[in-house]
C-alpha cells in the first residue's frame, strides 16, 4: 500500500504546513505527488487534481470561506505541465540520475586523502587483502595488546617469539620470526640493506 491521507484545517497556515511537508519529502526522496492519482477533499466534495488543471493552469473551485479564498490567492505561480511524464530525480547527483557512487558520496563524510591510499586501494588489489591492510594501517587488527583492553586477563606476549608484547609494529617487523621472513623475501627480490619499520612504512 502506498496511499497517503493528509488532513488539515481549511486555513492558509494549515495548508502551508502540508505543502512544506510535501516539499521536504521531495527534497529528501526526489518523489513528488502524482496529480493524476491525487484527490483533494474540500467541504466533503472530492476533486481530482487533474480536474482542476486546465491548459496547464490551476482552476481552483470557488472558495466557500475566507480561509479558502486566502489559500487560492496565495497559490504559487507554478503551473503544472500535463504533457510531461512523472519522473524520479536523484537529488544527490548533479544530473538527477542515481548511481552507486553518488549514493556512497551522499552517505559518507568527506575526508582528505591519506598518503597511503594507493597501496591499499588500487584496481588490481584483492579486496580481502586490501581490507586487512587497511585495518593494519589504522591499527585495528586484533593484536593481543588490543584484545587486552576487552579482556584484562589476556597475556599480551607474542606467541611467535615469547619475548615482547604483540603489537602491530612488533607483529610485522620487530619480532625475530617476522624479521626472518622479511629477510628471506628481500633477499629473493635483491632488496638488500632495507630497514623495515612500522612507523616509517605508515608515515
Amino acid at each position: 500500500m502506498d496511499d497517503l491521507i493528509m488532513l488539515c484545517h481549511g486555513s492558509y497556515h494549515s495548508a502551508l504546513m502540508l505543502k512544506s511537508a510535501l516539499d521536504e519529502f521531495f527534497l529528501l526522496s526526489g518523489l513528488c505527488a502524482n496529480h493524476a492519482k491525487s484527490n483533494i477533499f474540500i467541504s466533503d466534495l472530492p476533486v481530482a487534481v487533474n480536474a482542476i488543471v486546465l491548459d496547464d493552469n490551476y482552476r481552483w473551485p470557488a472558495a466557500t470561506s475566507i480561509d479558502l479564498a486566502e489559500i487560492w490567492s496565495r497559490t504559487p505561480s507554478y503551473n503544472p505541465n500535463s504533457t510531461l511524464d512523472d519522473r524520479i530525480l536523484w537529488l544527490p547527483s548533479s544530473n538527477g540520475i542515481y548511481s552507486a557512487a553518488s549514493a556512497m558520496k551522499s552517505l559518507r563524510t568527506p575526508h582528505p586523502l591519506v598518503s597511503w591510499y594507493k597501496i591499499v586501494w588500487f584496481p588490481q588489489n584483492i579486496p580481502r587483502m586490501g581490507f586487512i591492510l587497511w585495518l593494519a594501517i589504522k591499527g585495528r587488527l586484533s593484536t593481543l595488546d588490543r584484545v587486552q583492553h576487552y579482556d584484562p586477563q589476556v597475556v599480551t606476549t607474542c606467541v611467535l617469539c615469547n619475548s615482547q608484547a604483540e603489537t602491530h609494529a612488533h607483529l610485522f617487523f620487530e619480532c625475530f620470526y617476522s624479521k626472518a621472513i622479511w629477510t628471506q623475501l628481500l633477499n629473493k627480490c635483491d632488496c638488500l640493506g632495507i630497514h623495515l619499520s612500522w612507523n616509517d612504512l605508515i608515515d
